[in-house]
């Protein structure tokens, strides 16, 4: 079983070609409370049902505040994730393989996009670093 979790907006519908909201609004899916909605509701339960003898976690880190993979439209990021949303979220699946699969995960750690230069800001991975700390925190318990 592979449970790709695509998080809109970051896959949008190609087919709409709408880029005209309110600025204030997130569009539905995007943004931290709607990420952790998204592994809660969406994620989780498809890796219980399906009981794997083992987890292979890939974790990106295109969802981080700032990273180009984290588009930004009308001025309102994607997803805003933060280090402490990588962290949650890995103790999350490390929960369920404790059940289906005696804990057994191999985790793989992938890039981000790279920083996205804006006006008085300059390109820095140290939110990547702080992300994968927390990553590897929850992991080992540290």
């Amino acid at each position: 079983l592979i449970v790709n979790e695509a998080m809109s907006p970051l896959w949008r519908n190609p087919a709409s070609k709408s880029r005209t909201r309110d600025p204030n609004r997130r569009p539905p899916g995007s943004g931290r409370a709607d990420f952790r909605e998204g592994v809660t509701r969406r994620l989780l339960p498809c890796v219980r049902a399906f009981g794997p003898d083992l987890i292979i976690l890939s974790v990106g880190f295109n969802g981080l505040v700032g990273d180009a993979g984290n588009p930004c439209v009308d001025g309102v990021d994607a997803l805003d994730l933060v280090e402490e949303d990588l962290y949650w979220a890995t103790l999350q699946v490390m929960k369920v393989a404790s059940v289906c699969c005696k804990g057994r995960i191999v985790s793989v750690l992938e890039e981000g996009s790279g920083s996205r230069v804006t006006a008085g800001s300059t390109p820095s991975y140290a939110s990547i670093v702080a992300a994968a700390k927390q990553h590897v925190r929850a992991l080992t318990g540290y």
